[in-house]
């Protein structure tokens, strides 16, 4: 019970949500830059809400997993 409310579960869902309101948004202007962005927020977010990690560390390991490839 306490995972529901971790500060940091509920930062990762309102992450997907202004994800998604961002790309809908990107949608309807026609801006696909800021449709890949909302991709990756989104993606922070699902990270976030489901395990509960602070978003620096996402986006320090999402970093060290890119200069590996």
């Amino acid at each position: 019970m306490d995972a529901l409310f971790n500060r940091d579960v509920l930062l990762g869902r309102w992450r997907q949500c202004t994800a998604l309101a961002r790309h809908a948004w990107a949608q309807m202007r026609g801006d696909p830059l800021l449709g890949t962005r909302s991709h990756r927020e989104f993606a922070y977010g699902a990270v976030q809400a489901r395990y509960g990690r602070s978003r620096a560390l996402i986006e320090l390991r999402v970093r060290e997993l890119e200069r590996g490839i």
